[in-house]
């Protein structure tokens, strides 16, 4: 029986796939397999996948008959996996070298964990200039499951992403923990019950996973399907927490609820994506909460009509800004960023633009500028407020606001 179960969802990835396959393949530790699962793929994916569980002999394939998500893939692949611990990687990334032997090696000397948490590093784009490391865990923080609920609630020290996670694959069953069928939403759900069952954990100080950032996945598509995906993800967690009650510690049940918190505010996010129709028909109520909240951040602009708007930062929250204000007659310019990565890309058809681009404005084209600052981090706000002030701009001129004070 292998050590590890390398569970590969695969939808259309011909381009990446030999490349994640090969970074396992590669590894100095060989007891592991490698489970393939195709989502029906529309390109050689399929092909592909099943010629490398032909020729490589730890290397299996399976297809679904329709494309049903990411996270029914991964089910599919708990199914099929015989290893003693799963990790999952997703198709256009790759295990970091000598990942499973450091791995391994850990679980040597602690064995019986339910989960192993590690660092992973995020790579933007091929044309991008940098990368960073993410490290879950702190020293001291190991062997003591009754702390990992609380601590995982600090947003910097907590990520709800199944793949940096090594888990013992007879915990999983036991606790009969499967992805929710939808296509997003469904690690931050798996995730928050993951934390919340187990016993033992550890956490691993190499990097052991490396995450491919790329646009036009998955995650950055808006659509009434994103927002049904993400009640059912809300749904799911309240009757988790429901299920569940007296048995989760206080820890544990804040946890989820900020689980849920996280999911509703992108979630009101969305609602501004979508036609009045779309949101009546997710729920009659959410026509009221979307009119509420579009007041309070008409308010938020409060005198700002005539003059030409910028809303710093882009994302969901900046887009769902900009078009609550479009459609009451704001003149908005377009949005701000610090990340390069953006910059020349479009949301809801205006340009993201460096910040820097104010300080090439006359004095008097500038006079008439306002930013409003769209975060939910107050540090952030508050150094973003900074920077806008040393590109001239006054402070009446700038709206701060704590993004999620409001939705």
């Amino acid at each position: 029986m292998p050590l590890f179960s390398i569970i590969i969802p695969v939808y259309n990835t011909e381009k990446h796939l030999h490349a994640s396959v090969e970074s396992v393949l590669k590894q100095n530790f060989k007891n592991c397999e490698i489970v393939l699962v195709d989502d029906c793929s529309t390109d050689k994916s399929w092909a592909l996948s099943r010629a490398l569980s032909r020729s490589i002999p730890n290397v299996t394939a399976v297809r679904h008959k329709e494309n049903l998500g990411v996270g029914a893939a991964r089910n599919t692949g708990i199914d099929s996996a015989t290893g003693d611990y799963i990790i999952f990687l997703d198709s256009d990334d790759r295990l970091a070298d000598g990942a499973l032997s450091g791995l391994a090696q850990l679980i040597r000397e602690k064995p019986e964990m339910d989960i192993v948490a590690g660092k992973f590093v995020c790579e933007p784009d091929i044309n991008s200039e940098f990368s960073f490391e993410y490290l879950f865990g702190r020293k001291g923080l190991q062997d003591k499951p009754t702390e990992i609920a609380g601590y995982v609630q600090n947003p910097r020290g907590f990520t709800s992403v199944s793949w940096c996670y090594v888990i013992n694959r007879k915990f999983l069953l036991e606790q009969n923990l499967r992805f929710l069928p939808i296509r997003i939403f469904e690690d931050t759900v798996f995730v928050a019950k993951l934390l919340c069952l187990c016993k033992t954990f550890a956490l691993h100080d190499r990097t052991f996973y490396i995450h491919k950032i790329r646009s036009g996945s998955v995650g950055q598509k808006m659509s009434y399907g994103f927002a049904s995906a993400g009640l059912a993800a809300m749904n799911e967690l309240t009757e988790f927490l429901s299920e569940r009650d007296g048995l989760l510690t206080s820890a544990q049940k804040r946890f989820v609820l900020s689980r849920i918190g996280n999911i509703r505010d992108v979630f009101t996010s969305c609602l501004f994506m979508l036609s009045d129709e779309e949101v009546y028909n997710l729920s009659p109520r959410f026509v009221g909460h979307k009119l509420a909240v579009a007041a309070k951040l008409l308010g938020l602009a409060g005198n700002l009509k005539g003059k030409e708007i910028y809303i710093f930062c882009a994302g969901i929250y900046g887009d769902s800004v900009a078009r609550a204000l479009s459609g009451a007659g704001y003149r908005l310019k377009g949005f701000l960023d610090n990340n390069e990565l953006l910059h020349g890309s479009r949301i809801f058809g205006l340009a993201v633009n460096s910040p820097k681009i104010l300080s090439e404005k006359s004095r008097p084209v500038l006079a008439k500028t306002a930013v409003i600052i769209c975060n939910q981090f107050q540090k952030n706000i508050d150094a973003i407020s900074g920077q806008l002030r040393t590109l001239g701009l006054q402070k009446e001129q700038i709206v701060l606001s704590n993004i999620l004070e409001i939705i």
